[in-house]
């Protein structure tokens, strides 16, 4: 359903999310994110999310809404430790239900490349860089 792992070099954690969730798996999900920030928490470190969702179909409403209502008891990203959260969706309707239930709080794109740049320069990784 989910694997959430902290890259080993940069402020990052990775997550895969796949299969159709129950609103069960949303809070364990929520719980081990939570886990996962922890040590940027502690150290008051800005860190970034890239979650992987191209083997994640679209979800009922009640798995959308429980993403809604655990989002809204966490900082928002200008406020709390999480200075970027780049989604890469499988479809364009994947698309739109993460924009519609991450809303401000994450950046959804269809391109894994993208998404990466992305995180890169919220990391301020310099790509020109060899």
């Amino acid at each position: 359903m989910f694997d959430i792992r902290r890259d080993p070099v940069r402020p990052l954690i990775h997550v895969s999310m796949t299969g159709f969730w129950s609103t069960d798996t949303v809070d364990r999900y929520g719980e081990a994110l939570g886990a996962a920030l922890a040590p940027s928490l502690a150290r008051a470190e800005r860190i970034c999310l890239l979650i992987d969702a191209t083997s994640y179909p679209v979800q009922s409403v009640s798995v959308a809404e429980r993403f809604t209502a655990m989002l809204a008891r966490w900082p928002a990203p200008q406020d709390g430790p999480v200075a970027g959260v780049a989604i890469i969706a499988g479809s364009m309707l994947n698309k739109l239900q993460a924009e519609h239930t991450f809303g401000d709080t994450a950046l959804v794109f269809l391109d894994r490349d993208a998404a990466s740049e992305w995180i890169d320069a919220r990391l301020g990784v310099d790509l020109t860089a060899s």
